[in-house]
């Protein structure tokens, strides 16, 4: 089956129902805050830089705001595509709004700008994806007008959207999805350790006043960057330090199983402490970013 027009003798709308493709985007639903994967934990994004997870704002005069019941937006707001995993072919990306406009849909470089408003708040836009097109820098990006409120959106892989269907006159989203699900996506491209005295590596001291951390990960896409934001404490079997960035941090590996970073200065500690970190306040965090 490769669309809607595959189900015959059907009207393509009253179809949706029962149709929905893959959607390509992660963390792509937003109509309920709970199924919102927001590992930064904030309520308000003002500026370039990542949002909630898999999406970033574009320029310095962009925002998103969390809502309970949508994503509200102005200005851009894009996901970096995995474009190892994308193949040549006919693409549809696809907004569902509950008030407000999109004012652009864009799968760049490839394609965007001339977008069908369905009426009712659903927007789309369809386009070839060629080989040469499918680059580092590919990304799915959408234009809030100001104040847009947005539930969902998606990219898949056909000439036709199947993000949603009528009822009653009404647009209607097709599918939802499960938290622990999009969390699991997530975690691929960005984990996050945020909450106050959060146990997230183990270390052990080759030198005094440095460390190697060993944080444990499942599997991200590939070698991450590390930030480290705040306060942090490293406790051993006899003491308690408390430290803080700015911190020299070298990863030396990274990706599957675990993430090793040399760290320094940690003052107090001497050669041959091992013991964890943790977090030290409710304001800082840890974020391994794998991103395209």
């Amino acid at each position: 089956m490769n669309g809607l027009n595959d189900i015959v003798g059907q009207d393509a709308k009253e179809a949706g129902r029962w149709f929905s493709r893959d959607n390509l985007l992660i963390n792509a639903y937003w109509g309920n805050k709970a199924s919102i994967v927001n590992q930064q934990g904030k309520d308000e994004y003002v500026g370039k830089g990542y949002s909630i997870d898999g999406w970033r704002l574009w320029s310095n005069t962009n925002t998103l705001s969390i809502a309970d019941d949508g994503i509200i937006g102005d200005g851009w707001l894009a996901q970096m595509l995995d474009y190892g995993r994308i193949e040549p072919g006919v693409y549809t990306l696809s907004a569902l709004v509950a008030s407000g406009k999109i004012n652009y849909l864009h799968l760049y470089p490839a394609f965007g700008n001339a977008l069908v408003d369905c009426g009712g708040g659903l927007y789309t836009i369809t386009g070839n994806l060629s080989k040469e097109k499918i680059v580092a820098g590919l990304r799915a990006a959408i234009n809030f007008g100001t104040g847009c409120k947005a539930i969902a959106a998606k990219l898949e892989k056909g000439p036709d959207q199947t993000l949603a269907h009528k009822e009653n006159g009404v647009w209607v989203q097709n599918r939802t999805t499960r938290y622990e699900d999009e969390l699991r996506r997530c975690k691929w491209y960005q984990l996050v350790f945020k909450e106050w005295r959060q146990a997230f590596a183990l270390f052990v001291c080759r030198a005094a006043n440095s460390c190697t951390a060993i944080i444990p990960v499942d599997e991200l896409r590939i070698v991450p960057t590390v930030t480290f934001f705040g306060n942090f404490r490293a406790i051993t079997p006899t003491k308690a330090i408390n430290f803080s960035e700015p911190l020299t941090t070298t990863l030396i590996h990274g990706r599957k199983g675990f993430v090793a970073v040399d760290m320094n200065p940690i003052k107090g500690l001497e050669a041959g402490d091992v013991g964890w970190l943790d977090i030290g306040d409710n304001d800082s965090y840890v974020l391994l970013n794998s991103n395209p």
